[in-house]
Order: structure tokens, then sequence, then C-alpha cells
């Protein structure tokens, strides 16, 4: 079923959710991403059955010849924003036009490049703006922008911490020439 609003088929999401409220099992589910070098700085990451490459600048070592890690990390950021601003304009019934999110991320390479302990390897900064096209008035944009930023997964991944681990599994050793 397609909504009346924004093209957006909210149904999904709501059957999801209702079924969640039933049985809360419903909701844990596990996303993973392989990825694999393929030569120089190119990586290729694989999820469900999407694949993703990525390189580093000319700067940092790469080619240049898909975006890098930091920039994918905020496309997914302005589409995790995206869909939840959309699934929130739905749910008060706000007809959206456009959205675009743009996001901007600082960096200081002197911490990806090991030059300074007291510099971050990652963004300092993250900002974002939501650019919509909505007869809505600005205190009912602010309120969908408020509850998109407190759904958006990847919002919540960012400004929290979230534990993560890491091992090394050997798989073969390599053979001397």
């Amino acid at each position: 079923m397609r909504n009346k609003h924004n093209a957006f088929d909210l149904s999904g999401y709501q059957a999801t959710r209702a079924a969640m409220q039933a049985d809360p099992t419903i909701g844990r589910g596990v996303y993973e991403s392989i990825t694999q070098w393929q030569s120089g700085s190119r990586t290729q990451s694989c999820m469900r059955e999407f694949e993703v490459e990525t390189d580093e600048p000319i700067a940092l070592g790469g080619h240049a010849t898909s975006p890098d890690p930091i920039e994918l990390m905020l496309a997914a950021l302005g589409a995790s924003l995206t869909g939840a601003w959309l699934v929130e304009a739905e749910l008060r019934g706000v007809a959206l036009a456009r959205v675009n999110v743009r996001v901007v991320a600082l960096i200081d390479l002197r911490g990806r490049t090991g030059l300074s302990p007291l510099i971050r390897a990652g963004v300092g900064r993250i900002d974002y703006s939501v650019h919509v096209e909505s007869d809505a008035p600005a205190e009912l944009l602010e309120a969908i922008r408020l509850s998109a930023e407190a759904h958006a997964p990847l919002m919540d991944n960012l400004r929290n911490p979230t534990r993560i681990t890491g091992q090394i599994v050997r798989t073969r050793a390599l053979v001397a020439a």
C-alpha cells in the first residue's frame, strides 16, 4: 500500500512495529558486512546482495576510485536521517515534496596519520542540515527533526558509545617465496 503523502509505504513499518509490540523478540536481529581487500587501498564490502567499494583519496595513498570509508559513514547517516524524516512526517500526515540531507565532517588528518597522539584518528565533528520542501509549519518540521534524530539508528550509534570488539582469525600462513 502506498501512502497518500510522500510515496513512502509505511505499511511494512507499521506491521513490524505491531508485531514487536506483541512479541519483542521479533525486533532483535543481526546486521553483517564482509569487507575484502582488493588492491592498494581499495576494498569491497558485501551486505546482503549489495556490494560497495571504497578507496582512499590520493593524499592518503589511494587512487580515489570510489568513496572513502568516512564518506560512506556520512552517506549512511544522511540515509538514516532521511528515512527517519519520511517515517516521522508520514506518521504526522505531513507532505514532503523534497528532502535532502547534507552531512559534513571535520577531520584533522594528523590523527589519522599518527602525527599527533592528541588528535583522534576519526572525525572531530559532524554537522548536518535538512533541506526540506514542505508547506508544514516550522514548529512541526522541528518536531519531525527532533523525532527523526531520536529514531535514526546511525544517529544513535554515532552519538552514543557502542561496544566494538575485534579478533584475528588466521586463515592460513603465508609461504615465503
